[in-house]
């Protein structure tokens, strides 16, 4: 009973931020669309829930997020009467305790590193569950909650990034899709990495735009100290297929240019060449090695597993193979399910979702407008984060549930990219707006 006095009154806090605070107020959004909006993501968290507790039951292994909640809550009941072994296994030190031991082997993906150079954050989330574990005695839902409000917050500035590029009467049509969609709204509603990425990825497109934008001072640089560490170790594949751009956005403001598309192009080619070599300073190996490398264990826990949605990749171990196969990699990650694929309801809001993606291409081509130079850098910027996304996925995950979860960063600057592209506003309009 009182895990669901906190949830009740969780909810009520979030619902006060949301209609009072001005963090979460957007300018020509009305304060009860973000109310409906956040209802429908607390909504789509108990889908969420159902759908991998009685939907999947047969399954014997319990999905991420709900093994996240299980861990937190192991190591939260530490506290009371071992508090030496918590503060050990949370804050990540050793000591010589055989129930230390016993329970740093037991939680699912505490060891921190997986093969190939790559950083496991599995115990970054369980860390972060565990101070809302020691309030929600196992409720699901309470974690839920909160990290939805987080995703949710990570949302809005992700929007403000965004909608400073492109006409008022279109941020509805943004807010629509970066608030509503089926990928990032289901993976975003739940105690997954997804979630947790949001506020990180969200606020790091904020302070980009904002200095595209010349509203940039000093103190923003602090802002800068937990966002790409977060970015490690949360989803450090992210952080790999943001580097790129990032990059060519950094040299933006080195080099005083209007030719964008060149050096985008030089930037891209050299980080691609760095990157197959990058042997020389990086553990894990080359790039197409590293893909090669994750297809194979991919491939391997989705036949252990007897994953229902396998998918076929084909290994790109050379330069040749991974230019051939791209378009496929990009449809892969973005465009599929395709609508002949459906094989359970489940599929449905997914192949929504990629038809209405495919109508939005389709309609950013037919009313590109040439971007404004003070555009650009952003725009190449989400442009190098699709496609290096494209890239990664499309290469090493052949489990077609994983891809689609996995591409919520990527499809979220498609949606700002198609927009950006699409719905620019005039210099006059331009010159009124202002936005935080």
């Amino acid at each position: 009973m009182y895990e669901y006095i906190v949830y009740v009154l969780l909810l009520a806090a979030s619902a006060f931020l949301i209609a009072r605070s001005r963090h979460f107020k957007l300018t020509h959004i009305p304060t009860y669309w973000m109310l409906g909006a956040f209802a429908v993501k607390i909504l789509v968290g108990f889908v969420f829930f159902w759908t991998y507790s009685s939907h999947y039951s047969a399954n014997q292994i319990p999905p991420d997020a709900i093994r996240y909640v299980q861990d937190a809550c192991i190591l939260s009941e530490l506290l009371p009467d071992h508090p030496r072994v918590f503060s050990a296994l949370f804050f990540g030190y050793s000591i010589d305790d055989p129930l230390y031991d016993a329970l740093s082997h037991q939680l699912i993906g505490w060891q921190s590193g997986y093969l190939y150079g790559l950083t496991n954050d599995c115990s970054t989330i369980i860390r972060l569950n565990v101070p809302i574990a020691l309030l929600s005695h196992g409720l699901f839902h309470v974690h839920a909650l909160v990290f939805s409000l987080l995703s949710f917050l990570g949302t809005i500035w992700l929007f403000k990034a965004f909608a400073a590029f492109i006409q008022p009467r279109q941020e509805r049509w943004l807010w629509a899709l970066l608030f509503l969609m089926p990928t990032p709204l289901f993976w975003t509603s739940a105690p997954t990495k997804e979630a947790a990425l949001m506020p990180i990825f969200g606020g790091l497109m904020l302070l980009l735009s904002m200095w595209s934008r010349g509203q940039w001072s000093r103190k923003h640089a602090w802002y800068f100290i937990p966002l790409l560490p977060g970015l490690i170790f949360i989803k450090q594949y992210v952080l790999f297929a943001l580097l790129p751009g990032l990059i060519f956005w950094a040299l933006t403001r080195l080099i005083k240019t209007t030719r964008y598309l060149w050096l985008w192009i030089g930037t891209m080619l050299v980080c691609f060449v760095l990157a197959q070599h990058a042997h020389y300073f990086f553990i894990g190996g080359d790039f197409l090695y590293v893909l090669h490398k994750k297809l194979t264990d991919f491939t391997n826990v989705a036949h252990l597993q007897q994953a229902g949605s396998f998918v076929y990749v084909p290994s790109t171990q050379s330069i040749d193979q991974f230019l051939v196969h791209f378009p496929e990699a990009f449809a892969l990650t973005y465009l599929r399910p395709y609508p002949w694929e459906l094989k359970s309801w489940i599929y449905l809001p997914f192949i929504a979702e990629n038809i209405l993606t495919c109508f939005l291409l389709v309609w950013t081509i037919t009313h590109f407008r040439r971007p404004m130079a003070s555009h650009r850098p952003m725009i190449w910027l989400a442009v190098s984060a699709v496609l290096a996304l494209a890239a990664i996925l499309g290469n090493t995950v052949p489990i077609m549930g994983a891809i689609i979860r996995y591409r919520t960063p990527g499809l979220l600057l498609l949606f700002g990219f198609c927009l950006m592209c699409a719905a620019m506003p005039t210099w006059k309009t331009q010159l009124n707006k202002r936005h935080p």
